[in-house]
């Protein structure tokens, strides 16, 4: 063996290992970057969140499933995030006011059969935060 190889090894897993690093960086930011323009965080065991409370139900209704939710908390639900299938929704435009009886309950229809994870948004200081622990799932068939 010859005594330029082994250096010529470590400067090309170097090389792949610093590449490597680059990419994870690129990507990263790239990802955080998309998040921030949708303007949501995601935020688990936020103290906010503890106030949430919502209860849904799907029914089957070919070819749909229609959803019933109520917001069983004491704070408002500005947004729901439906996630079905490869599909993720935002139910904008409708606030789920737990202090309004016209409010408190929304009926949505979804053109899915199959699990549905249904994540509740508030707007807390002007900031959209969806509460992930509180994230429902349901199966509707």
């Amino acid at each position: 063996m010859k005594k330029g190889t082994a250096w010529v090894s470590y400067i090309l897993a170097t090389l792949f290992f610093v590449g490597m690093a680059i990419t994870m960086i690129v990507w990263s930011q790239n990802y955080s970057e998309s998040n921030v323009e949708k303007g949501l965080t995601y935020a688990a065991g936020r103290l906010d969140c503890q106030s949430i409370r919502i209860a849904a139900d799907l029914v089957y209704s070919a070819p749909n499933c229609d959803l019933t939710i109520e917001n069983k908390g004491t704070l408002n639900i500005q947004k729901l995030l439906l996630r079905y299938g490869e599909t993720q929704d935002e139910l904008e435009g409708l606030i789920l006011d737990p202090n309004d009886p016209g409010k408190k309950t929304q009926n949505p229809s979804i053109p899915w059969t199959g699990e549905v994870s249904i994540m509740p948004i508030i707007e807390v200081n002007d900031e959209m935060i969806a509460c992930t622990d509180k994230t429902l799932t349901l199966i509707c068939e």
